[in-house]
C-alpha cells in the first residue's frame, strides 16, 4: 500500500467524494456529454499490449525526463497488479479506438482511483475529468459509498484537479471531514 513516509510531515492528506451527495457541475455535465460516446469496459488488470502502448505515449506525453516516461513490461504489470488488491482496468473507446485506461481498486465499500493514463491527442475531451466522472458514477451504482482520489497536498498544482469533485472529504487528525486541514 503506498503511504507517504516522510518524517513529522502531514502534507499529503487522503480524499475522497461520498458518492451518493455528488452532483456535477456545469463543466462536468459538459465533460460528460462530450464523452456520451465513449464505451467503458471493465477488465482484469491482465498485460495489454494496446494499454501498454497507450500508457507509453500518455508518460512519454505527460511527463517526459521524470524517471516514468521508459516503462518496461514489468514495471506496467507491477503498477496494475497487486495481490493485496482487487485491481480493475476500466477501457474508455470511441468505437475501436482505446483512448484511455482508469486503474481502479474496488473496496469493500468504495472505489479507489489510483491512476488513469490517456491518449495524449485526446486532451481536449478531458478524459482525465471524465475518468473520474465515470467512476464516481460506477461506485454510485454499485452501491459503494466513496470514491477515493489517493492524496491531495494544498498548493499542489498537478493535484488542484481533485478540489473539483464536491463534496471532497479530507482525513485529517479528527478524521474525515468537508474541511482541508491546517
Amino acid at each position: 500500500v503506498y503511504r507517504p513516509q516522510c518524517e513529522g510531515c502531514r502534507a499529503c492528506v487522503p480524499v475522497r467524494v461520498p458518492v451518493e451527495r455528488f452532483r456535477p457541475d456545469r463543466r462536468q455535465r459538459r465533460c460528460l456529454r462530450a464523452n456520451a460516446d465513449l464505451e467503458i469496459t471493465e477488465r482484469g488488470p491482465e498485460f495489454d499490449p494496446e494499454h501498454f502502448a497507450l500508457f507509453e505515449r500518455y508518460l512519454a506525453a505527460r511527463h517526459a525526463g521524470g524517471g516514468m516516461d521508459q516503462p518496461t513490461r514489468e514495471d506496467y504489470l507491477g503498477f496494475i497488479r497487486a495481490d493485496w488488491s482487487d485491481t480493475l482496468l476500466y477501457e474508455f473507446r470511441l468505437k475501436d479506438r482505446l483512448l484511455a485506461v482508469a486503474v481502479v481498486d474496488r473496496l469493500p465499500d468504495a472505489l479507489s482511483a489510483v491512476y488513469t493514463f490517456f491518449e495524449p491527442a485526446g486532451s481536449r475531451r478531458g478524459l482525465g475529468r471524465h475518468a473520474v466522472l465515470s467512476e464516481i458514477r460506477l461506485a454510485r451504482e454499485a452501491h459503494l459509498k466513496w470514491l477515493y482520489l489517493g492524496y491531495w497536498i494544498s498548493g499542489c498544482a498537478k493535484m488542484r484537479y481533485k478540489n473539483e469533485y464536491r463534496p471532497l472529504e479530507y482525513l485529517g487528525p479528527g478524521g474525515w471531514s468537508e474541511t482541508p486541514p491546517a
